[in-house]
């Protein structure tokens, strides 16, 4: 849900991508993304975050891709035709700076709907690839779209946020909803607050 909200705003700019993103929907409150998987009852973050930054559904495990692609099949003719563009595509289009930031490793599912296409998620260093006995016919590794695709390349801020102590939930990185002071897990957040920086809780 916080993902959605952060991205309506950007989204809202871009509503000729999005048909269905008409003023009447948003005013009323009906308009809300589905993000299922077209082939698995209980979607992965693969093909939800793909429904996010693309607006098209697709199939559980790959990414920046839709519904024609076969995951872990190499198909250099059926991948050109299934790639998608993202809503980083779309910005750099339109003259705007671009940034990914995650709390998660940079070539993560999630975040690598940004800027790649993939048959697979896992698919995110060569090494995953190269000793298959197709490496040719399949497509680059997702590390290296972040570096040397077109979007990869127009992409003007990566960042990856290590939270301070990882044995930590997610919540402790945040003070305490009971306490006025800072406590060391909050600081990563909580000082970007005084610095000017948009914050939420996740």
């Amino acid at each position: 849900m916080i993902m959605y909200l952060l991205l309506l705003k950007s989204l809202l700019s871009m509503s000729s991508y999005f048909p269905a993103m008409k003023p009447e929907y948003i005013e009323s409150a009906k308009f809300i993304f589905q993000t299922y998987n077209v082939n698995f009852q209980v979607p992965d973050s693969a093909g939800t975050a793909n429904a996010i930054f693309t607006g098209v559904k697709t199939k559980f495990g790959v990414i920046g891709v839709d519904q024609s692609i076969t995951r872990n099949v190499c198909d250099p003719e059926v991948y050109e035709k299934a790639k998608l563009k993202s809503i980083l595509d779309w910005s750099a289009e339109a003259g705007k700076a671009t940034g990914v930031i995650s709390t998660a490793r940079i070539t993560h599912a999630t975040p690598a709907n940004l800027y790649a296409s993939s048959v697979d998620r896992n698919w995110e260093a060569d090494s995953h690839i190269d000793f298959r006995p197709d490496a040719d016919r399949c497509n680059d590794d997702i590390a290296k779209q972040l570096v040397y695709s077109d979007i990869g390349k127009k992409t003007n801020v990566r960042i990856v946020l290590d939270l301070p102590n990882k044995t930590k939930s997610v919540e402790s990185n945040y003070p305490s909803r009971n306490s006025s002071s800072s406590e060391e897990g909050g600081r990563t957040f909580c000082s970007r607050k005084t610095r000017g920086y948009a914050t939420t809780r996740t």
